[in-house]
């Protein structure tokens, strides 16, 4: 059975899916090839020798490339079963199954894809097309068998995510201590497939996982869990222990404000073990906007978490929804100036600004009444609905800020020069909120940056 695992995006770590299940099918004594598109090429004399592929589809960027990917592979291979799994192939799996895979599957996928690996093996000693067509989607959700990432297989850390912190880039290394969450925020692909149910990694195998990859030159640990501290109790055993066997180890997770708020007794601590910054959802100042969305914090939230991290010398780095359809020029200005005030300028992104709301198929968005009559249409071939802003203008504003921060990025240029521009840019579609002649920059132009990964966030 020639078996391969494909990772196509995670955010510029090195691919955790895919090195778990390694891991796993490993423990069974399989022995599949390992392919990251992130940093690999498909070969196309070694692709038409699989008889099952498996492709990780975290994201909606992770399930663009997919599909990309899988047109390649059958030119060459028309025969092999191809499994997407993941968040976005449990979503669009209607799409998938019907064009192009062969199985979606979601929650906790490894056993269904060694089911599967199974069930084509006993078929027949010779897989043939018509076998190996039935067309499954499996959504399970089930404390998984953890095993320590198997990573031998994919491209070395320093093809990887970057620490950029006071001018070194240190080698950075992705971590997971639990997967789904305990929490329904409507605008996330998490929260139809798990409704609220999440599973901690067990501990020892967390930290034999972080001992592989200090010894492979990791300085910096980025855990990606969905929230870190979904079981705090968990997470601060964990950071005990790394920072008690690798006490130069950095790191930097994900939590909500609402957690971040609950557990404001324990940033000391996490300073102390090594805690340089925190991605925190911000989402939108419009309390009514993160009302609809289930977000669970307030502006004022926001700005009390960003004050205690501040205390203890902890970056905050919030992501945003910067366009959704509820979303007045009014917001976005306040947005800007808010950033402008609360010196975030070199703490966010300049990709945040310009992110739009999306909507992929089932997600629990869908319930919002309201949302549907900004929706204009359905394209199941860009996995999403497509909705409309009421104010044309906005949707022009959208479209320019998105074109200066591409343009910008591509330019290497400094955050505050790309914040400038979005302000100016305001200011030409909507000069009767602010005239171009009155922007301005109060914030001074920092030498001394905010620690932060060299990859942009983005879905």
């Amino acid at each position: 059975m020639k078996i391969l695992l494909i990772s196509c995006y995670e955010l510029g770590n090195q691919p955790i899916p895919t090195a778990s299940l390694h891991a796993f099918l490993k423990s069974y004594s399989y022995n599949p090839q390992v392919l990251d598109l992130s940093t690999q090429k498909i070969n196309h004399e070694d692709i038409q020798n699989y008889d099952f592929i498996a492709l990780s589809t975290p994201m909606h960027t992770a399930l663009s490339i997919a599909v990309e990917a899988t047109k390649i592979i059958r030119k060459f291979n028309k025969e092999c079963h191809i499994c997407y799994y993941g968040d976005y192939a449990d979503l669009n799996s209607n799409y998938l199954l019907k064009n192009i895979a062969d199985s979606c599957l979601s929650g906790e996928t490894q056993k269904s894809i060694l089911e599967i690996i199974k069930s084509i093996q006993s078929s027949s000693n010779t897989i043939t097309y018509k076998q190996n067509r039935e067309k499954k989607k499996i959504r399970l959700i089930e404390k998984p068998d953890f095993k320590i990432p198997e990573r031998s297989l994919l491209p070395d850390l320093s093809n990887y995510n970057k620490l950029i912190n006071d001018q070194n880039h240190v080698t950075t290394a992705a971590v997971e201590t639990s997967r789904g969450c305990k929490h329904q925020c409507l605008h996330c692909p998490i929260t139809p497939i798990f409704k609220g149910r999440f599973f901690v990694v067990p501990k020892e195998i967390v930290l034999s996982d972080i001992k592989n990859l200090y010894l492979q030159g990791a300085r910096h640990i980025t855990f990606t869990d969905p929230d870190f501290l979904n079981g705090p109790k968990h997470s601060l055993k964990i950071l005990r222990e790394m920072n008690n066997l690798f006490p130069e180890m950095t790191f930097d997770f994900t939590a909500k404000i609402e957690h971040l708020i609950q557990q404001k007794d324990i940033f000391t601590e996490l300073q102390e073990l090594g805690c340089l910054f925190i991605v925190t959802a911000l989402e939108s100042l419009n309390n009514k906007i993160l009302k609809k969305l289930i977000k669970g914090h307030s502006k004022k939230d926001f700005l009390e978490v960003l004050k205690i991290a501040r205390a203890n010398g902890i970056s905050i780095r919030p992501s945003l929804i910067a366009f959704t359809p509820w979303t007045t020029p009014k917001d976005y200005i306040e947005l800007l100036d808010f950033i402008e005030k609360n010196e975030l300028i070199d703490e966010i992104d300049p990709i945040q600004m310009s992110i739009r709301l999306l909507i992929p198929p089932e997600s629990s968005l869908l319930q919002l009444q309201d949302l549907k009559k900004y929706i204009v249409r359905f394209e199941p071939d860009k996995f999403s609905y497509i909705w409309k802003h009421p104010n044309p203008k906005m949707e022009l504003l959208n479209l320019k800020i998105s074109r200066i921060v591409e343009n910008h990025a591509n330019l290497n240029k400094e955050a505050l020069e790309t914040f400038f521009a979005l302000k100016k840019e305001f200011s030409k579609i909507f000069p009767e909120i602010i005239k171009e002649e009155n922007v301005t920059i109060r914030t001074k132009k920092i030498t001394a940056k905010p620690p932060k990964l060299t990859e942009s966030w983005f879905c």
